[in-house]
């Protein structure tokens, strides 16, 4: 895991942006060549994750771009597999447990990726291909 220590770094590029949001399955999702932040709610499994990620990784490879990803709610299972992953860039922590207190899952874990050149965006989806069955 590559981390920016010290340095701030804001989640709201200054800029107009289009939001969309998609009711689909995710495994299937075609990622938009110019897509660049995605939020997560953990809602499907860690193998559908690498899935995801993988689908999300190989649209940076095509179209290179700085991405954010952005996971609310993250089982303990989803933070290691981000964590673990040596192309993700960890950017920070949001805690939200003043929304329901005591939930030490009531956070955003905010993640970059597309920032090392196209050397790290196919690492990255291959890496995450080899980690996702079938």
């Amino acid at each position: 895991m590559r981390e920016r220590a010290g340095q701030p770094v804001p989640l709201v590029a200054h800029r107009k942006a289009q939001v969309r949001f998609f009711t689909e399955s995710a495994e299937r999702y075609e990622v938009p060549s110019g897509a660049d932040c995605f939020y997560f709610f953990n809602p499907f499994s860690a193998e559908t994750l690498r899935s995801v990620l993988a689908r999300i990784t190989g649209s940076w490879y095509e179209s290179p771009r700085p991405m954010r990803l952005l996971f609310y709610y993250p089982s303990d299972e989803y933070r290691q597999i981000l964590m673990d992953a040596d192309e993700l860039t960890y950017v920070r922590e949001i805690d939200c447990s003043d929304l329901f207190p005591g939930d030490e899952r009531e956070r955003v874990l905010c993640f970059e990726t597309g920032r090392g050149g196209e050397e790290s965006g196919s690492m990255l989806s291959e890496s995450l291909k080899k980690r996702a069955p079938g």
